[in-house]
């Protein structure tokens, strides 16, 4: 935490960091989160080189050309998980399935939808 307050973070920028701590230890267990966790706190500006903030990097990202990407994209997924969504719904209900609920469902990370072991096993 000291580091943080050297670099200059503001109290908003400390208060996210110990919430997100705080977070690990009750996703993972007070006893384990400190050996399973480990935080990543990286800045996302333009100018500056993130991986995981690539639309400040690119210099398409932020134009038309990024924008005709996005539309692009969007038409495709519509194309693809149209049998995903018929082959899933009708084991969900209150809720309709669109193309976006799939792709979102992709991007998922592994830790958020598996927080414990073998839930792979355990899906119908």
């Amino acid at each position: 935490m000291r580091d943080l307050v050297k670099l200059g973070c503001d109290a908003r920028a400390l208060t996210f960091v110990l919430r997100s701590v705080q977070f690990a230890a009750g996703f993972f267990g007070v006893q384990a989160y400190s050996t399973s966790y480990h935080q990543l706190i990286e800045v996302e500006a333009p100018g500056i080189n993130s991986t995981l903030a690539s639309y400040y990097r690119c210099p398409n990202a932020n134009n038309a050309i990024g924008g005709f990407g996005s539309v692009q994209a969007t038409k495709w997924a519509i194309v693809y998980t149209g049998p995903i969504i018929k082959r899933l719904q009708h084991f969900i209900s209150g809720v309709t399935l669109e193309a976006t609920d799939i792709v979102s469902m992709q991007q998922l990370c592994a830790y958020e939808v598996s927080p414990e072991k073998n839930v792979a096993h355990r899906v119908p």
